[in-house]
């Protein structure tokens, strides 16, 4: 009995759902109820440069041959940076993220690419900091 139930309410929500959908009734509100419920947890949505950075941004992995050719990261006045740290960040969860679009600022990248030959993952690095820093889409 209980089965029959609970597949009577299968096919009542996937008719209702489908009815929905065909006569444009359905709820709009979606993306206010999306971030209601997961702003309390600081999770903000990513906008469309970001989501085209980060599965790039993870190839990396972290052998810090980069920083061993990155001037501006050995010569860094607020402290040392490192460019695979990073990589690291930018592809990794959304706060340690938003740090990584500060300290990419911070880095001051002169776009030279002296990093990219030595990236055995073959990451474009000078066009993710730049998608990082906001420049244009990497």
């Amino acid at each position: 009995m209980k089965r029959l139930h609970a597949l009577a309410l299968l096919a009542y929500y996937f008719w209702r759902h489908w009815l929905l959908k065909v006569t444009f009734r359905y709820d709009a509100g979606g993306e206010s109820r999306f971030l209601s419920n997961y702003r309390p947890d600081q999770i903000e949505p990513l906008s469309r440069s970001e989501r085209k950075l980060r599965p790039r941004a993870m190839g990396c992995i972290g052998c810090g041959l980069c920083d061993a050719v990155c001037l501006p990261a050995a010569s860094s006045a607020d402290g040392p940076l490192s460019l695979s740290a990073l990589m690291l960040a930018a592809g990794r969860d959304g706060t340690a993220a938003a740090s990584a679009k500060v300290d990419a600022d911070r880095l001051g990248c002169t776009d030279c690419g002296a990093c990219e030959p030595l990236c055995p993952s073959g990451l474009p690095i000078v066009r993710l900091l730049a998608g990082l820093r906001g420049e244009e889409a990497a």
